[in-house]
């Protein structure tokens, strides 16, 4: 396993735990590796889905990247607690979507490499 591939796992991780915390149902994971970029796709139906909250799910995540920053925060994965995984994924990141169709959350983040 190369780099790349154990900072999306480290960063799947993180969103699977935030997935588990609104009680999703039904979650589905789809993973892009291209040759400069890398995204991670996830859906699934909350139990509970508050537009205020995915608002600002999506302007946290799409802060910009610290690159300088990034081998302190993997260091800190997994160890937050769930209050802080998005600002974590945040910060290994480049830019997320997060949709909200027919009950149904998908939240998309991009990585370049």
């Amino acid at each position: 396993m190369n780099e790349v591939q154990q900072k999306l796992i480290r960063v799947l991780n993180e969103l699977l735990h935030y997935y588990f915390d609104l009680h999703m149902e039904d979650i589905s994971i789809e993973i892009l590796q291209g040759k400069t970029e890398s995204s991670i796709i996830m859906s699934g139906y909350p139990s509970i889905v508050d537009r205020e909250e995915l608002k600002a799910l999506s302007k946290k995540l799409n802060k910009p990247r610290q690159e300088e920053l990034e081998e302190y925060y993997w260091n800190l994965v997994g160890t937050v607690d769930s209050s802080e995984q998005m600002n974590l994924v945040s910060m290994l990141i480049d830019s997320a979507n997060v949709e909200l169709d027919n009950g149904k959350l998908t939240l998309q983040v991009y990585r370049r490499h």
